[in-house]
């Protein structure tokens, strides 16, 4: 659609929005530090009167939204804009509502788990104190000071026909995230997310993505909580601070609200790895210089609390998981492990963990050129020494390289990212197992009126390399990934996906089945946003 964006003092000018959320943020956001407010507002009074989902609209929501916030709070162009008059006026109200708290919340209960060794139950304690702190801390603040909440989220509803595989999620092998129960009819789905947003002041915010879902091993759980320092930008420079509990900047799938992906139902086997094992819990800073047609930006982050991770990938391998971890969650680990150790109970991780007390690093950087698309690379180091353990849970050393492209053809999303690196454990001596793994995803997506079709490829691996003995089960496989959706009105979006998994594991070979296993899973949701 065309849209002409008048500013004052200059001429009309035309801009064509084509149809995508996030490259149309990319495409402006130049503008915003440049006091072209007006052109932001527009898009998003345009996007609302044209039926764009909260969905799609959550890009502008959790980026569009701090420019804009950023913007109307200064006074370079001679003018300001009262953020309240124009949500009125704009119905901006639909995707998010303001209202004030004058008391605390509690959010989260303590989680029951298995039997720990005195030092697990106080490291287990701790971070459980930790998440809670995050998570309250800004309902705290309400009671003592007028602060602005913004709530916006969806409710899934609908139905799986699973694998025959039983889900790693249920202690097999499987790749997927269903299947296991003896049946391949339908089963149900669900689950209810919500993203909250307190604004304390227009460069101090705070972040939480909460979820419900009644058939996870946390029916409640936080995947995200922390606050954010963005001081207002210079023309050409933008910084910002997070400090909690979030996801490090890896994903170019999981953009939309709830940490979900606007393109499938599933995320591609990088992602979902992300999203079970991986959690910035420390501090992060962003640093982006903007020129005239692009941005180049340096992500710096150390944190601690992630010293398990890799676990599940040297245990299970890669998987495809449609809801990641909380940090309240504790996914299970293949009863094959168990029975291994000798005892025939289900082993479950806690991924979110500090052992050791080294805090890990990652480092990354990106350059976005407009009309050509973004780069991005990353480098992560958990720094856990693997000889160190708590119990029966060992550190695991992970260090892994992540890139990332996306770009376009014409109205075609292409979306690429590859990840390698390796995790090891020392359990006893100078015995060491390291697992290198590996992984690729092409993803291509469109929009045409209110559908969209998305197409991805999955490819992935992983070795085992034993210090004493003969080589270990490897894996590698290939993931082929079909969705479509179609929005009939703002607030709903009806989505099917079909994802064919088939893969090779040594592991199950040791455990007595086929290590060749095909799997199919069809999902078909219904998602109702708020």
């Amino acid at each position: 659609m065309d849209v002409a964006a008048h500013r004052k003092g200059a001429g009309a000018r035309k801009i064509d929005f084509d149809r995508l959320a996030r490259r149309l943020l990319r495409r402006i956001e130049r503008h915003v530090f440049r006091i072209d407010i007006d052109l932001v507002e527009e898009f998003i009074l345009v996007g609302k009167q044209n039926r764009v989902a909260p969905g799609d609209r959550d890009v502008a929501d959790r980026e569009g939204a701090p420019f804009l916030d950023d913007s109307v709070h200064r006074d370079s162009a001679g003018k300001t804009h009262d953020k309240h008059e124009q949500e009125k006026n704009d119905g901006l109200a639909d995707t998010a509502y303001q209202f004030r708290r004058d008391r605390t919340q509690s959010l989260g209960k303590q989680r029951l788990g298995r039997a720990h060794s005195g030092s697990m139950r106080l490291m287990s304690l701790r971070a459980t104190w930790l998440f809670g702190v995050i998570a309250l801390a800004p309902m705290a603040a309400a009671a003592a000071e007028d602060i602005s909440v913004f709530v916006n989220g969806f409710v899934d509803v609908g139905g799986v026909v699973p694998s025959h595989e039983t889900s790693w999620l249920r202690g097999g092998l499987g790749k997927l995230d269903n299947g296991g129960d003896g049946r391949q009819g339908p089963a149900f789905v669900g689950q209810g997310m919500a993203d909250l947003r307190v604004k304390f002041d227009p460069a101090v915010s705070f972040f939480a993505t909460l979820r419900l879902a009644p058939d996870q091993q946390a029916p409640f759980d936080i995947l995200e909580a922390y606050g954010r320092y963005q001081p207002i930008s210079t023309r050409d420079w933008l910084l910002s601070i997070k400090l909690g509990a979030f996801f490090p900047p890896i994903s170019l799938e999981n953009e939309s609200v709830g940490w979900t992906s606007p393109w499938t139902l599933t995320p591609s086997a990088i992602n979902s790895w992300v999203g079970d094992e991986l959690r910035t819990v420390g501090a992060e800073t962003n640093l982006e210089w903007r020129y005239q047609t692009g941005a180049l930006g340096l992500t710096g982050a150390a944190y601690g609390f992630n010293d398990p991770t890799g676990t599940l990938l040297a245990d299970r391998g890669w998987a495809f998981d449609s809801r990641p971890i909380g940090l309240l969650g504790e996914p299970r680990r293949p009863d094959f492990v168990s029975r291994q150790n000798g005892n025939g109970l289900a082993l479950r991780e806690e991924p979110f963990k500090e052992i050791d007390g080294r805090p890990g690093w990652y480092v990354g950087g990106s350059l976005r050129q407009d009309e050509l698309g973004r780069l991005s690379a990353l480098y992560y180091d958990n720094r856990a020494d693997p000889a160190a353990h708590i119990g029966s849970d060992f550190g695991w050393r992970t260090r892994f390289a992540s890139l990332g492209l996306e770009t376009y053809l014409g109205d075609v999303v292409i979306l690429s990212q590859a990840m390698f690196g390796n995790t090891d454990i020392q359990p006893f001596g100078n015995f060491h197992a390291t697992t290198d793994f590996q992984s690729v995803y092409l993803l291509a997506g469109y929009y045409f009126d209110e559908f969209r079709i998305a197409g991805r490829v999955d490819l992935f691996a992983t070795q085992l390399h034993r210090s004493v003995g003969m080589r270990g089960p490897g894996e590698n496989g290939r993931a082929f990934t079909l969705s479509g959706s179609w929005t009939p009105a703002r607030w709903l979006r009806l989505s099917t996906e079909l994802l064919q998994v088939d893969s090779y594991r040594g592991q199950r070979m040791a455990a007595g089945n086929n290590p060749n296993a095909s799997e199919l899973q069809v999902q078909f949701v219904g998602r109702i946003f708020f």
